[in-house]
């Protein structure tokens, strides 16, 4: 009848399979509440998968945000680190040119002393190149260690000295330290290189490539 119709409507509005579940308070257990069950599990599963989804993304966005910060550090620190071998060592090497030669300078006026063994890194002669500029002077030292080297141009121990039979052989850098031999590929065959010392000069010719 309608009125059973609407009563069986009623009970399902309400969670229950029949009027009797309704009567007797166990709605909520049949196929209704089962569903209901089951939804709320899925809702659970999903706030959790959410949230592992959620965890994931942080620690990726962590982990990216740690790279490029390492990344941009060690950026930094090759940038200082060519700034340092290009710019700030230049201006260290010719600092020390500069003392050196007025040392060499002021040894020169004074009185001639028994010639002594050459110690490492000490300036005996200033070596000139006028293809490089009419005020390209640089003191060379004794040696050619990396400590000597920074000082200027260096003289290989066991070669000729200036004036002495045989080859005068120097060592410096192209780029850093000064940068003394920066220009050395302008160099054309027959350049004079002079070599200047307390009473002397001496002019060395460039002989060309490879020889």
């Amino acid at each position: 009848s309608p009125a059973r119709r609407r009563g069986r409507t009623a009970a399902r509005w309400r969670g229950c399979a029949s009027r009797a579940e309704a009567a007797a308070g166990r709605c909520g257990r049949g196929r209704w509440g089962a569903g209901a069950r089951r939804s709320r599990r899925r809702a659970r599963a999903d706030l959790a998968s959410d949230a592992v989804s959620r965890t994931r993304a942080d620690a990726l966005r962590t982990a990216a945000r740690g790279t490029g910060q390492l990344l941009l550090t060690v950026g930094w620190v090759l940038l200082l680190f060519v700034v340092h071998e290009l710019w700030v060592t230049d201006l260290q090497s010719n600092a020390r040119q500069d003392e050196l030669t007025a040392e060499l300078r002021e040894e020169w006026t004074q009185p001639a002393a028994v010639p002594a063994a050459l110690q490492g890194g000490e300036a005996f002669a200033l070596l000139h190149v006028p293809r490089l500029g009419a005020d390209y002077a640089r003191a060379v030292v004794e040696g050619t260690s990396t400590e000597e080297l920074e000082q200027g141009p260096g003289h290989y121990r066991g070669t000729a000295m200036p004036g002495e039979q045989g080859n005068f052989a120097v060592a410096g850098h192209r780029v850093g330290r000064g940068s003394p031999f920066l220009e050395i590929d302008e160099l054309r065959e027959g350049d004079p290189v002079v070599v200047e010392t307390a009473d002397s000069w001496f002019v060395y010719r460039i002989l060309g490539p490879g020889r």
